[in-house]
């Protein structure tokens, strides 16, 4: 008998800055929410993120050694890409129709590229779906979906 593996630690939330921040951001974020969470400016039942069980210092700095390194950041992002799940059933209608050409290509993972979503969080779609031919693309924080507009080019 195999347990269910629990989902990730989203380190984006924990530390509460989008996946798209840059290591300043991240750095800035982290010491704001030590300070703002820490047991001597809150009482831990009023802590809206850690809650009752406390302030959870080594989550955070596990959160910014993580996403202030490159190379585990694209693991991290990675795991939580792979653990999420699939956000865009056949049958769902895409909210926007969105060009290519609005994307941005990440800086951290070549052959994906992020547009922002409304709620915050954003649309990523890959070379390996453009390969495959998919359109419909749901958001990493949202249950939205877009439908990306590009063309396939044929290599030659």
């Amino acid at each position: 008998m195999t347990l269910p593996t629990q989902p990730p630690v989203d380190y984006y939330l924990v530390l509460g800055v989008q996946r798209t921040s840059n290591n300043q951001e991240i750095k800035h974020a982290y010491h704001r929410q030590l300070l703002s969470l820490h047991p001597d400016r809150i009482p831990a039942e009023q802590n809206p993120v850690h809650g009752p069980q406390g302030f959870d210092a080594a989550l955070l700095k596990e959160a910014y050694r993580v996403l202030s390194s490159p190379d585990l950041r694209a693991k991290h992002d990675e795991l939580l890409v792979s653990k999420q799940p699939d956000r865009t059933p056949s049958n769902q209608r895409p909210a926007h129709i969105i060009s290519l050409a609005e994307f941005d290509e990440s800086p951290s993972r070549e052959g994906e590229w992020t547009v922002d979503c409304r709620c915050g969080s954003a649309y990523r779609i890959t070379e390996a779906q453009m390969e495959d031919d998919v359109h419909l693309i749901g958001c990493d924080g949202c249950s939205e979906t877009i439908w990306v507009g590009y063309e396939a080019v044929e290599d030659e």
